[in-house]
């Protein structure tokens, strides 16, 4: 898979993960503020029809006080309340009946309410309306009749308010009511009952914009109103007192989640149970979760985006240096084009590594080449100069044949030294050297010439023996050492001393040629050091077997291959003054 593709698909997870996750919360906090607000809704609806039945409640109530504010009316019912059977007991019943009906008959009392009824235990029955059509009440109706009479004895005088209920005073029409009693002095002078029908509720409490079901009960748990006659209310009846005035999420048989409010009137002294008509948990899905789709949709859809864009912008340096490396070759390592700008660090920092890699490249394969062409070189002038290496060692035998004969160990010895000095420099295998090899070949070419200058040489070799594993160009050392020997003593009568010291420092190390000879005049060292920077130049630059026209075995040379061995680590210093000697220094710094 192509890292493109691994970035997208994996910041893709990582991202829808995140929207997912983003998702959920925002549908949960969405949908307990959904629940909320429905759960504000179900009390507020619950308040406003809990006030609406503490206003017919308290309309009933107030019909009775009106009636019995009346002192006519009150004279009337006690009259009412211990009629005798005789001529004038009649008249006076028949009375005070007309006073209390014509009361009762009143157009408040009789517009606002089915019935209002006053009746006592000698079953006598008074009650309005009886002109309208289907209000006449039933003659033989008896005082026992009236089936919540225990019920409102028992409330010791204070007004009773009855559930749903067939009426008990009614002729051929009997409707279901409601009814708000109260015992006349302490039932001694009766009952009065006012009556209100469930179609009248109905028209007052039932809205088709509501989105509720409403269940009203008396304090006794009776049934008073439903609003919907589908419901059962002995379903909900147990709920009254569980909820205690909070709103509860109920789940029902059919699996519907529905919300419910219980609370009860102090005021009118009854319980009404809200009772939501729809699935709430349907309904927050279609509030909630089309929107928090969308958004979850839109996040993923815009963060697939992003990470398309961004992706591409992280791989299109990584796309330009594949095609950099595609079209990288041998032999246009530095004509390769690099882009002038990266704009990520890390991908420029590859670039910067990649085009430090080609330059390394590049310097070592020039290295290589041009010690290959300076060994090979240096190996053809020693070839020349050897003429055959096999006839000398055969001289060279010869020669220390004839020594021992005359009993000479000297000659034994320099012709075993030279023989030494030959086989190393006529080695063709290895392009370089240790320091210890090359200070063991210089010690048996300086041995070599003490025994021709005698006391005229002197000569000390001091290396620290942490050099001896350092490389250089083979016959480095004896190059510079002869220029010290040959040319000092030209001019110079008196002893030449030769030192060779090497020592590690604390940035690399270090080796000094140091002679004592006449030096070298300030025109030369002039030439020399012109002839190294030339020299210098031109390896720096394109390699043309540029090495090939350098020549020759001398000083010039000597520089030449070592600057191909360390051309960025090497210090080179040739120090000298006519008549004070010359100083050779090659400081290798620590890479």
């Amino acid at each position: 898979m192509k890292f493109r593709k691994k970035i997208i698909l994996t910041y893709t997870t990582f991202l829808v993960i995140i929207s997912f996750m983003f998702a959920g919360m925002f549908y949960v906090i969405n949908a307990n503020h959904y629940l909320e607000q429905e759960f504000e809704t179900i009390r507020t609806s619950s308040n406003v029809k809990m006030q609406q039945m503490e206003t017919i409640i308290r309309d009933m109530d107030s019909a009775i006080l009106i009636v019995l504010s009346d002192i006519e009316v009150l004279n009337s019912l006690r009259t009412f309340s211990r009629m005798r059977f005789d001529t004038l007991g009649e008249l006076l019943f028949h009375e005070a009946s007309a006073t209390i009906q014509l009361k009762m008959n009143s157009f408040y009392l009789s517009d606002r309410f089915y019935r209002m009824v006053v009746f006592n235990d000698q079953d006598n029955v008074i009650a309005n309306n009886t002109f309208k059509i289907n209000r006449g009440i039933n003659s033989n109706a008896q005082f026992a009749d009236f089936p919540y009479l225990e019920a409102v004895r028992s409330n010791n005088g204070r007004s009773t308010l009855i559930g749903l209920h067939t009426d008990t005073w009614g002729n051929t029409y009997r409707p279901e009511v409601i009814s708000y009693v109260m015992g006349i002095e302490y039932t001694n002078m009766g009952f009065i009952e006012v009556q209100m029908t469930n179609n009248s509720l109905r028209d007052i409490l039932v809205s088709s914009e509501d989105d509720y079901d409403y269940i009203f009960f008396t304090a006794e748990k009776d049934l008073l109103f439903s609003t919907n006659l589908d419901l059962d209310p002995e379903h909900y009846l147990a709920l009254i007192e569980l909820f205690d005035n909070q709103v509860q999420e109920i789940t029902e048989e059919n699996g519907s989640s529905i919300l419910i409010h219980a609370s009860y009137s102090e005021n009118g002294n009854f319980y009404l149970l809200t009772i939501s008509n729809t699935n709430v948990r349907n309904d927050l899905l279609q509030a909630v979760l089309p929107f928090s789709a969308l958004l979850l949709l839109v996040g993923i859809l815009v963060s697939i985006a992003y990470i398309s864009l961004t992706a591409n912008q992280l791989t299109k340096p990584i796309h330009e240096l594949q095609h950099v490396m595609e079209n990288t070759r041998l032999d246009n390592i530095m004509e390769t084009e690099m882009p002038a700008k990266i704009s990520d660090d890390e991908m420029e920092a590859l670039y910067i590594t990649y085009k430090d890699l080609l330059e390394r490249l590049n310097a070592s394969m020039l290295k290589e080449e041009r010690l290959s062409v300076m060994q090979l070189q240096a190996q053809f002038d020693l070839l020349q100069a050897q003429v055959n290496p096999h006839f000398i060692y055969n001289v060279l035998n010869v020669l220390s044949g004839r020594g021992l004969q005359a009993d000479d160990n000297v000659i034994c010895e320099i012709c075993s030294d030279l023989a030494k000095m030959l086989r190393y420099s006529t080695n063709t295998k290895d392009k370089y050297a240790t320091v210890q090899q090359e200070v063991e070949y210089l010690q048996l070419y300086l041995s070599i010439l003490k025994y021709r200058h005698e006391h005229k040489l002197n000569y000390e070799i001091s290396t620290d023996p942490t050099l001896e594993s350092k490389i250089l160009p083979r016959i480095v050392l004896q190059q510079f050492v002869e220029n010290s020997v040959y040319h000092g003593s030209s001019t110079v009568d008196e002893t030449i001393t030769i030192s060779v010291l090497g020592e590690s420092l604390k940035d690399g190390w270090r080796l000094q040629i140091i002679d004592n000879g006449s030096g070298i005049s300030t025109e030369k060292l002039t030439e020399i050091q012109n002839s190294m920077a030339e020299v210098r130049e031109r390896l720096s630059g394109h390699r043309h077997h540029v090495e090939m026209e350098i020549g020759g075995m001398g000083l010039v040379n000597s520089y030449a291959r070592l600057y191909i061995l360390y051309p960025e680590e090497m210090d080179f210093s040739i120090t000298s003054k006519p008549g004070q000697g010359t100083t050779v220094t090659i400081c290798i710094k620590s890479t």
